[in-house]
């Protein structure tokens, strides 16, 4: 079994490299949170392991809430027709009866069959067959990537692609499209189209191609509250409220990533306040340094007690549009605001219009 400290993206890029040079072993378990990269394996796997002319003949995809253990473990010991191996692929392997057989399986598979077992979650590894998969080192997890990770992740789609991405458009793409990484390659290849003749893609190029104004987006609402720039925060809450088929859903968002983004300036004040240098916060954080030094220019500027009071406000804002209020979602999200703007005053002296 792979190195379970090892990066998901890590254990993706060697798969595939193993995969393109048609090199399989016989048996693999893949399971997980990060289900973009098994499902890219599992199509690599199609690709490279056999001949595409004698795909019906040597390619079979089952499901394990219909295909009994039995029966499907016969289907893998079949020998393939006119080619040097068979692929069987089973997805929901964990809802598969009688799934201790695959335990006898793991320990003499068919050598010119590949066979990839495919798990919604993480298996209990205590008991068979899973255990033996395990020891006999055919299982890999895929876990959920860091923000760091994940930002590592568009840089190298972005460089495959013969470009360069600055930053903040980085971060401003995973911002908008939030964790899964298939949105992310979704809304990558609509930014290289925008910006074919682009050798660089900024953070100007993001907002266009996802189609908002450069003002109107959740981006640019975290740099107006984290700097003090209350107008420009209202406005653009405002418009993003307006222009949501669901108000209250798109509130409840914009509040839960506002206190996302001071719940990282609260990690870096407190970790600078216990003495840590800045490579220390960045490693603590597990974010991109540009991003790291953003917390903590913010974090230098507030108080704990400032800190708490900030979250006390986003917390009641979030309970209002969350319960049965009268009020509407824009009231209450131009209220906690404001109401965040005069808890502290000074920590927004004189830093309008700053970037960080």
């Amino acid at each position: 079994m792979a190195d379970s400290r090892t990066s998901s993206l890590i254990h993706y890029r060697a798969f595939a490299k193993a995969f393109e040079a048609r090199d399989f072993r016989p048996l693999y378990l893949f399971y997980g949170d990060e289900s973009y990269f098994i499902e890219e394996l599992q199509e690599l796997a199609i690709k490279y392991a056999i001949d595409e002319e004698l795909k019906d003949f040597n390619f079979e995809l089952m499901y394990g809430d219909e295909t009994p253990s039995a029966e499907a473990i016969e289907r893998c010991m079949t020998l393939p027709m006119m080619d040097a191996r068979r692929l069987v692929i089973i997805r929901r392997f964990e809802q598969m009866a009688g799934k201790r057989l695959w335990a006898a399986y793991a320990k003499r598979p068919n050598p010119q069959a590949v066979v990839i077992l495919i798990c919604t979650g993480r298996p209990a590894f205590r008991a068979l067959p899973f255990k033996t998969l395990k020891e006999k080192k055919y299982a890999t997890e895929f876990k959920r990537l860091t923000a760091r990770q994940r930002s590592t992740f568009v840089q190298s789609l972005v460089k495959s692609a013969d470009c360069e991405i600055d930053d903040d458009a980085v971060a401003c793409l995973l911002d908008y499209v939030g964790t899964s990484l298939r949105s992310v390659v979704g809304e990558l290849e609509k930014l290289k189209t925008f910006a074919a003749k682009n050798a660089r893609l900024t953070r100007d190029d993001v907002v266009c191609a996802i189609g908002q104004s450069r003002e109107i987006n959740s981006w640019e609402l975290s740099d107006a509250v984290l700097q003090g720039r209350l107008a420009d925060a209202e406005r653009i809450a405002a418009q993003c409220v307006e222009r949501s088929t669901n108000r209250p859903s798109e509130a409840i968002r914009l509040v839960t990533m506002i206190g996302s983004q001071l719940a990282r300036v609260w990690q870096a004040k407190d970790l600078l306040q216990r003495g840590n240098r800045f490579e220390e916060v960045s490693a603590s954080l597990r974010i991109p340094d540009f991003m790291v030094r953003r917390y903590v220019n913010v974090a230098r500027r507030f108080t704990l007690a400032e800190l708490r009071e900030l979250f006390s406000v986003i917390l009641a804002a979030d309970c209002e549009l969350k319960g049965e209020s009268p009020r509407e979602a824009r009231l209450v999200l131009t209220l906690m605001l404001r109401k965040m703007h005069r808890l502290a005053p000074n920590a927004y002296r004189g830093t309008a219009r700053r970037s960080y």
